[in-house]
């Protein structure tokens, strides 16, 4: 493997943040991660605009203004602060069939490139989490762990050239929403419940239905993209919900155990899809959005996406027969020693 230098991309410069949004578009679905990561870093106001991105940090493996988004072979990665991973794109991963070793060292290299990232500027890039437990989920990173990096998502295409670098893998089934796939004029609710926003006195419940240790601080901040199910009332306590995580994607669906079998599940996603629809919000001059030049929302691009645990079979029947909703490929949440 050759060293390899990541190139820095300057999220506040609006022509490096328009050729990252230009050589990654094409490559949706697959990209969307790297530009949900971006988009949902900061309140989304419509606009695919450059700005301050204070709790995420974009590199490309090539120089930015010298990639052809057609036919070069590239890696794009982002660090969210809000979760303390990184998540990885190469452009091979649109194309049909298994990787190619090109690929793959391409892969490798940019990889090592992120551990030199990590090492130089320790502990800035360290993971919170570890995979432990008997159960093998996430478990809070104790101060006596070994330093690693989280490489959030990794494509299936990866995970053989990067097995024998990881000390733990994890793997999830991405399942994707096009653009307009969700028909969200058929949401029907209960007439005793009413439509809401995660509020802070739910969050300890919301974290208590998740196997994943997220602080309360990291659900303050989603509560603004998220959908929740109460009873109607001020002190009605939540019943169903779900968000938008900080790479984009829809996740912490939940459904209470004596609400279930009535459609709620479907409801909670279908009214979470029609919030983030931004494609006919007004611009700030009051004229229509025009799509393809502007964030038609989701979470990204108009896209959405869910990651389901290998071997969640409740879910995975549920996303398979979710209107719209596709299987995409499997995911690896990728854990690699610094050191």
């Amino acid at each position: 493997m050759k060293d390899m230098q990541l190139c820095k991309v300057d999220l506040t410069s609006q022509p490096d943040f328009s050729t990252l949004i230009q050589i990654l578009s094409p490559h949706a679905p697959f990209s969307l991660h790297i530009l949900g990561g971006i988009l949902n870093a900061r309140p989304r106001t419509g606009k695919l605009q450059s700005g301050e991105y204070p709790n995420t940090s974009a590199w490309t493996s090539k120089p930015l203004g010298s990639i052809d988004a057609a036919s070069d072979l590239y890696c794009a990665l982002i660090y969210s602060a809000l979760t303390h991973q990184f998540h990885l794109f190469c452009s091979a991963e649109s194309s049909v069939g298994p990787a190619t070793r090109t690929a793959e060292i391409h892969v490798q290299d940019t990889i090592e490139a992120v551990l030199d990232l990590a090492r130089v500027h320790a502990p800035a890039y360290d993971s919170e989490l570890i995979l432990g437990g008997d159960t093998g989920s996430p478990a809070v990173r104790r101060e006596s762990d070994p330093a690693m990096v989280i490489i959030a998502a990794v494509h299936e295409k990866w995970h053989a050239c990067l097995r024998s670098r990881s000390a733990a893998q994890y793997a999830t089934a991405r399942y994707v929403l096009p653009p307009g796939s969700c028909n969200t004029s058929t949401v029907g609710l209960p007439g005793e419940l009413v439509v809401s926003a995660i509020q802070e006195s739910d969050i300890e419940r919301v974290r208590g239905t998740s196997h994943i240790p997220r602080p309360e601080e990291y659900y303050l901040t989603r509560s603004g993209c998220s959908v929740c199910l109460r009873p109607k009332g001020g002190a009605g306590k939540a019943i169903a919900w779900a968000l938008v995580h900080a790479d984009g994607g829809i996740g912490a669906l939940y459904v209470d155990a004596r609400y279930r079998r009535k459609g709620l599940a479907q409801t909670v996603i279908k009214e979470l899809v029609k919030k983030l629809n931004f494609s006919n919000d007004p611009g700030m001059d009051g004229s229509s959005l025009a799509v393809g030049d502007d964030d038609t929302g989701g979470g990204a691009l108009g896209w959405h996406w869910m990651d389901v645990d290998v071997g969640n079979e409740g879910a995975t029947a549920f996303y398979d027969s979710f209107e719209g909703c596709r299987r995409g490929w499997i995911c690896h949440w990728t854990y690699i020693g610094v050191w």
